[in-house]
């Protein structure tokens, strides 16, 4: 081998051991996606490891904004109209007992009793309550706004309770007062749980230090933005593969689907 030949085996030497060492030594990764409540993040200081090696990884989930319960809550469930006053006067209405169903979904039933005949009327709809408690209910291609106050701050009102409606009727001034009639479970107000999956595409294996499973794994974040949830695991590639791929998915009733991707490379020396 002459001279020239050497010099060029040893360049290429040394630059295949500096490609090597690079591929040990990279910065680290990062992979994430987002919607409108959650980002989830997969984070490892290198994406290479050798056959008989490991390489530890997180992957964090952060809520972006505040979660908060629905303002119309208080609305939801069954109520008995108590007694009823028309420009200041009161009304009979015991001989028509009145009682409405508010629905989740925005429907809405009410039942009118005629305590003579025993006959019952119902009707249904459809509600809409905004933000600064103005009720609009709509039945039979009709609206009636309705202005409503609550004897409660609360997120329910409690079995018991009052609701107040104040609105004008053929130029009078109307106030209905009603009760309620059940108690609403308040957990039905709370967010969906989220289910987090962390895997591996080929054979390798991946061994949490945080959970007991990587599978469909519960995350129940704090209601304030900013609060985070970590997954910590540790990668183990597969015999005799070169790359592996750790896929972890987000899950969510409310938000949709979330996943993320890092692509590992699995040194055979």
């Amino acid at each position: 081998m002459n001279v020239q030949h050497l010099r060029i085996a040893l360049l290429s030497l040394i630059v295949m051991s500096g490609c090597e060492d690079n591929l040990l030594t990279q910065s680290p990764i990062t992979s994430s996606s987002e919607n409108d409540m959650f980002k989830i993040e997969i984070s490892a200081d290198t994406d290479v490891t050798t056959l008989t090696g490991t390489l530890p990884f997180e992957v964090t989930v952060t809520r972006l904004r505040d979660f908060t319960v629905r303002h119309d809550s208080r609305i939801i469930g069954s109520w008995s109209l108590h007694s009823m006053t028309a420009d200041g006067e009161s009304v009979n209405i015991s001989q028509f007992p009145t009682t409405y169903d508010f629905f989740d979904d925005f429907s809405f039933t009410k039942t009118v009793t005629n305590t003579i005949t025993y006959t019952e009327t119902y009707t249904g709809g459809s509600w809409l309550l905004d933000e600064s408690n103005n009720l609009k209910i709509i039945k039979q291609g009709t609206e009636e706004n309705i202005g409503v106050s609550f004897d409660s701050q609360d997120i329910i009102v409690s079995m018991d309770g009052y609701m107040v409606w104040n609105y004008t009727l053929d130029g009078q001034s109307i106030v209905e007062v009603y009760q309620k009639l059940d108690q609403v479970d308040k957990s039905q107000f709370d967010e969906s749980i989220s289910y987090m999956t962390v895997m591996c595409s080929g054979i390798g294996t991946i061994d949490s230090y945080t959970e007991l499973s990587n599978e469909d794994i519960v995350v129940l974040l704090p209601y304030n933005s900013g609060s985070t949830y970590t997954f910590s695991a540790l990668f183990t590639p597969g015999l005799g593969l070169d790359s592996d791929i750790i896929t972890a998915s987000l899950d969510s009733d409310e938000y949709g689907r979330l996943v993320i991707n890092m692509p590992i490379k699995v040194r055979l020396d």
